[in-house]
């Protein structure tokens, strides 16, 4: 670093402690220059008070000053008395600032270049106020309330012979003039005779009612003028000749004017861009645009034109690349309208009444790249419309009434690329309708009635990236044939993938999609088969919903638990009868004959087929099965009788051996009987859960070798037998909650049982003790079960040995409590420090006594955004006492190289927060940022970083790095109950200052040893930053 350098650093650091010493209220932001990192300019907010600049700051060339929180301050008078050198200034910015501005106020600004002022008052300008300023070029006045031009700006004042002899121009560098928002009524036509090099002048939102072209007399040099959102409801009669002969831009949108006669802008030759938008013009002369010899863009939308003469664009047929027509009552387009524009590039025609577009024709516009006819009435593309238009890349035609697309339509256009038809009533493609499309890049039909998609309408497209297919009427994927074997990789497979959104569309999920889905659920999927099919990358696959088979209907197509599709099943197949009142299909997953029966039936279906495996008959009336009902399927494995009416089992399931699943809850069955599932050998899950089941006879489930999940919750039962479950080997899962068991000696066996059993959920299994109390089954002491004297043997009271037990209980106690505080430590550490302040240590800062400008600086991706500047940033900055944060939007500096802002930011922060997603392992700058705290890490040798993983992030893209922080060091994840305690904890103390004498005390430091301090601290930094950018080189 340059010795200015460190000249700047130190002054930066004396200005602010004088501030904050003397209570000021001036806060400024330095600006660098990039290149030669000198301090160029100053970015300040006044808060309240009288301000005075701090002693020893360097000349400045750019100051903002925004005096919004002063009433009476007068930032002119200000600036001139308490800047030092201000004769260097060049830019000066004022926004919210009293303007009372004397003749002589300005004379110390004489290099002044730019001078603007916003959103302020004029309450004093004097006529000579800007006579000194010679070198202005550019002069910003808006928001002030002017309703006059000030003479100030003018130069309409007399100037007497001895001062200023022979001056006739009084702003001679002035180029730029922004009199915009303002109340000026009036132009008089002297107004610009002293302002003869005026370039731009802008005068939007006035209240300017008429627009004359003797005022522009004296204005040779104008090249864009801004007369927007004012009330001109009259042009010029003769237009402008001999005036604004440079003018090259006119913007004149929100005009009152009605109608434009012949020649309304004649005498512009040199105006390439005419915007006369948002405005109430019905009417136009066929010669409107006659004398716009150079025009090349013009926008007329947003008016209530409903026709355009045909002879409109022939004055400006040889230079116009633009126009701009949307959003007027266009109805039709005169036939050729748009013949002879052979510059032609873009036309817009969207949000019209268009309902044909037989009549357009673009001929003669072999350049045309833009087409936008969307949002109108139209029905019908001919077959021959892009015919001549074979360089057109995008084309919008959505928010139509097209019904169709033709074989062909789009076939010579070889560098299209950009196809929208979304919001149309497509119903069918045509085979090679989109043909040949060489460039194709994005084809939206979303939001149409297509039904299907046939294999051969979409042809070689190798460029395809995007296909919008949503809010359709598809029951199938795509197919996206190739036949371009250049485009496809060694395994005959594309080598670039095609984003496609299929959401809201009526999806078939059978064995078919199942065959795109099993191997690769959550991935890339690939088209089986053929070599020339596309590889497919689904848009928000997570919302793919079925639509048919009814079974699965609303089912997520991508939940693991739908992965096993079904296919209808055919009547025609050999041996399998479907009855009328079922639904019946194949399982793809595993070729399962499934049959539904669920319509209110109140008997079971007669002759069902043999071959089924899994019956489901569910949600209906049945109130008993008879015997034998089943016994000819000897194929049948799931059986679901679930929300039916049965009172009693009996012998529904004699002689189905091969039976594994039997669902039989939400039925009203009240006892289970031995012989209910007997021969049962193969069954693993049998449901019998929210019944009303009072008692189960020992031996019920004695054939049940192979049970593994049994439900019995939600029944009435007070006890439970030892010798119903001991029969059981195999139980893995035991489901016996919201049942009235009564902790009685009869229930002590269940206690051991469950206590041997690795199964989960078991502290669910409640029973209600003699004090009417709801227990855990599974923890309740043995005396606590309610039993007589006769059923345990009652020992004699022995004092020693309950002394014994109560000193092993307490030590007992304190140990386990020990082992808790240790082990929770750091979890009590955060909540009594957020509770009462007090830190049992903090290692993270050994540097107490040492300076910084910062509490934190938060680095983070722009794609987390919202949650740092919604949550994170409020949170920190309103704790108390707040956090002072660095955040590179708000508090990096302006000009400044990016990388060297980062290094001060980490440098001057007391922490680091590095906020970890996706989008931040994605950012070559965040990593910067990670390792630039790293290196701070390291070089101050105690960890100041902290890191908040927002998401769950793939490890496998996190460079080595990071990943070796992650796994050697403490995060904090987002969605912790406890975030927010441990970030507070984890942020550094605040210095408190106390009004009681047990508080602590800020002592004033002696000025000289700050300084010195201050130095010693900017060269400590310059040697790191240097060390640090020779690193990352």
């Amino acid at each position: 670093m340059h010795h200015k350098d460190k000249s700047y650093f130190w002054l930066s650091i004396c200005a602010l402690m004088i501030m904050v010493k003397t209570g000021y209220s001036l806060s400024c932001i330095n600006m660098t220059n990039e290149r030669t990192r000198l301090l160029e300019g100053l970015d300040c907010f006044c808060d309240a008070g009288m301000l005075e600049m701090p002693d020893h700051l360097p000349p400045i060339r750019i100051l903002i000053l925004d005096g919004g929180g002063c009433p009476h301050f007068n930032a002119v008078r200000w600036i001139t008395t308490q800047l030092q050198s201000p004769g260097i200034l060049q830019s000066l910015s004022l926004r919210n600032c009293r303007m009372h501005i004397g003749e002589e106020d300005m004379a110390p600004l004489a290099n002044l270049t730019e001078l603007s002022v916003y959103y302020g008052s004029v309450e004093l300008l004097y006529p000579r106020a800007f006579l000194s300023l010679k070198r202005l070029k550019s002069l910003t006045l808006t928001s002030l309330g002017l309703t006059h031009f000030p003479d100030a700006v003018t130069g309409h004042f007399n100037i007497s012979t001895n001062q200023t002899d022979g001056l006739d121009v009084r702003l001679p560098c002035l180029q730029h003039l922004d009199l915009s928002s303002n109340r000026i009524s009036d132009i008089p036509d002297d107004t610009f005779i002293h302002l003869p090099n005026l370039e731009y002048l802008d005068l939007a939102k006035n209240r300017l009612h008429r627009l004359d072209a003797e005022p522009f007399r004296y204005l040779r040099k104008l090249q864009i003028l801004n007369v927007s959102l004012n009330q001109i409801s009259e042009l010029p009669n003769q237009g402008f000749r001999g005036v604004l002969l440079n003018l090259h831009t006119l913007v004149m949108n929100n005009a009152a004017i009605f109608a434009l006669g012949s020649g309304s802008f004649r005498g512009l030759a040199r105006l390439r861009f005419l915007d006369i938008s948002l405005g109430v013009i019905n009417t136009l002369h066929p010669l409107s645009l006659q004398g716009l010899d150079s025009l090349q863009e013009i926008n007329i939308l947003f008016n209530p034109l409903r026709s355009v003469p045909q002879e409109l664009l022939r004055p400006v047929n040889s230079t116009l690349r633009k126009i701009n027509l949307s959003e007027c009552k266009l109805s039709t387009i005169p036939r050729g309208f748009f013949e002879g524009l052979p510059l032609l590039e873009e036309v817009n025609l969207s949000k019209n009444q268009i309902a044909s577009i037989e009549s357009i024709s673009f001929k003669d516009s072999p350049k045309l790249k833009t087409l936008d006819i969307a949002e109108n009435s139209i029905t019908d593309i001919p077959l021959n419309f892009f015919d001549l238009t074979t360089s057109i890349e995008t084309v919008r035609l959505e928010g139509n009434s097209i019904s169709a697309v033709h074989a062909l339509t789009f076939w010579n256009l070889n560098d299209l690329q950009h196809i929208y038809m979304s919001k149309n009533n497509l119903t069918a493609l045509e085979t090679q309708a989109f043909y040949n499309l060489q460039s194709l890049k994005t084809l939206d039909l979303s939001g149409n009635f297509l039904q299907r998609v046939p294999n051969d309408a979409l042809y070689n497209i190798p460029a395809l990236q995007q296909l919008n297919l949503a809010d359709n009427y598809l029951i199938n994927f795509p197919h996206l044939p190739f036949i371009n074997r250049d485009a496809l990789s060694p395994t005959l497979y594309p080598t670039k993938a095609v984003t496609v959104d299929m959401q809201l569309n009526w999806l078939w999920c059978d064995c078919y999609m199942f065959s795109l889905i099993s191997d690769q659920e959550y991935i890339d999927l690939f088209w089986p088969g053929a070599n020339l099919l596309a590889n497919l990358r689904f848009k928000n696959y997570q919302e793919l919903m079925c639509s048919m088979p009814p079974i699965l209907r609303g089912e997520a197509l991508y939940d693991p638990r739908q992965m096993s599709l079904l296919n209808p099943s055919l009547a025609s197949f050999s041996g399998f009868y479907c009855p009328e009142s079922c639904q019946c299909y194949t399982r793809c997953n595993d070729s399962m004959n499934i049959t539904i029966c669920n319509a209110n039936l109140t008997r079971v279906p007669q002759n069902l087929s043999k071959d089924i495996n899994v019956l489901s008959l569910a949600d209906n009336g049945l109130s008993a099965v008879s015997s034998g009902t089943f016994v000819h399927m000897k194929a049948l494995l799931e059986i679901d009788l679930s929300g039916n009416y049965i009172t009693t089992i009996g012998e529904m399931f004699r002689g189905m051996s091969s039976l594994t699943t039997i669902h039989l809850g939400h039925n009203h069955i009240g006892a289970v009987t031995r012989g209910d599932f007997k021969g049962l050998t193969n069954l693993t899950f049998l449901d019998l859960q929210h019944n009303v089941i009072s008692f189960i006879e020992p031996g019920s489930f004695s054939d049940l070798e192979k049970l593994q999940f049994l439900y019995l919750d939600h029944n009435l039962m007070p006890g439970l037998l030892s010798e119903v479950l001991n029969s059981i080997p195999s139980l893995r899962e035991l489901r016996l909650d919201n049942n009235p068991l009564i902790c009685d000696c009869d229930l002590m066996w269940l206690k051991e049982w469950l206590q041997t059993k690795d199964m989960e959920n078991v502290e669910s299994i409640n029973c209600t003790t003699q004090s009417n109390e709801t227990a855990a089954v599974v923890y309740l002491d043995d005396y606590e079960f309610m039993c007589n004297s006769t059923d345990v043997n009652v020992q004699a009271w022995d004092p020693l040995a309950e002394t014994v037990a109560v000193c092993l209980g307490v030590l007992v106690f304190l140990m386990s409590t020990a082992a808790a505080v240790y082990r929770f430590r750091r979890v009590i550490q955060v909540v009594v420090y957020n509770h009462t302040g007090l830190r049992f240590s903090n290692k993270m800062d050994k540097d107490k006594d040492r300076t910084y400008l910062y509490d934190a600086f938060i680095s983070f991706s722009t794609d987390d955004l919202d949650f740092v500047t919604q949550e994170l940033v409020p949170k920190l900055e309103s704790h108390e006492p707040p956090f002072k944060l660095c955040i590179h939007q708000r508090d990096f500096v302006v000009g400044e190289c990016i990388s060297t802002n980062i290094v001060n930011a980490v440098e001057t922060s007391r922490r680091t927060l590095i906020v970890l997603s996706n989008s931040f392992v994605a950012s070559e700058w965040c990593s910067f940022e990670f390792q630039a705290a790293q290196q701070q890490l390291l070089k101050d040798r105690q960890n100041r970083l902290i890191v908040i993983l927002l998401e769950e992030v793939d490890k496998n893209l996190l460079d080595k790095d990071l990943k070796l922080y992650l796994s050697t060091n403490t995060y904090l994840e987002r969605t912790d109950s406890l975030f927010w305690e441990k970030l507070y904890y984890a942020m550094p103390d605040k210095m408190r200052v106390g009004l009681d004498q047990g508080q602590v005390e800020l002592n004033s430091l002696d000025k000289e040893d700050s300084v010195q301090t201050a130095q010693d601290e900017v060269e400590l930094q310059v040697h790191v930053q240097e060390d640090l950018r020779q690193l990352i080189t």
